[in-house]
């Protein structure tokens, strides 16, 4: 189940909604306080955020770019759009002046070389599949053991929409999959519940 974390992130697909609920939950165990997709106003226009992160004095405004095709990159693009919004963000009245406003791109992919270099310039997190060189999206989801309920092999697709939107897309949340049973309607996929959960106990207890 390790060896398939790339493709256990992949089946959060095909939208793009509930990785962020993942990505929420990763910052959340990493001890942020997480508010998701947020409608915020910026000095000139209004956006929806995909998530907030804060943490002591630092507040991260997230953008997650979720990506279902194996090989698509992250392009500068992206990045330039990201930092304008975060412009107009940071210079409108919702953030209090005594906090530290970074923005963070988050994906399941790489990043291109010139997004890297243009976030770099402007001082723009990024968070990737292997970047930053060493502490990449999936380091941080291997060393915290944050593997996505996805990753476990009996977990149905039918049963993410369900779980994203009680925000539990941790493989750690099958431990309490009977909390789940109530917002199941199917017997079916109510049949599969223990086998995800013996599932579970075996991933986080060998990794």
């Amino acid at each position: 189940m390790r060896f398939n974390l790339k493709e256990g992130i992949r089946k959060l697909g095909p939208t793009g909604f509930p990785f962020e609920k993942y990505i929420g939950s990763i910052f959340s165990e990493m001890g942020y306080k997480v508010k998701l997709n947020l409608i915020l106003r910026g000095k000139c226009c209004a956006y929806e955020i995909d998530f907030l992160a804060e943490k002591d004095d630092l507040i991260y405004v997230g953008e997650c770019k979720y990506r279902h095709i194996a090989g698509e990159k992250i392009g500068s693009e992206i990045a330039l759009e990201n930092y304008a919004r975060f412009l107009d963000l940071k210079n409108g009245n919702y953030f209090k002046k005594n906090k530290r406003i970074k923005s963070i791109i988050v994906t399941n992919t790489k990043f291109t070389s010139k997004a890297k270099k243009y976030s770099s310039c402007v001082g723009v997190d990024l968070l990737g599949w292997r970047y930053p060189s060493g502490g990449g999206l999936e380091k941080i989801i291997e060393e915290r053991k944050l593997y996505p309920i996805t990753i476990l092999p009996s977990f149905k697709k039918e049963l993410v929409d369900i779980f994203s939107s009680k925000r539990k897309m941790l493989a750690r949340d099958a431990l309490n999959i009977e909390r789940m049973i109530p917002f199941i309607k199917s017997n079916l996929l109510r049949k599969q519940l223990q086998k995800i959960k013996k599932e579970a106990e075996v991933l986080l207890r060998k990794s």
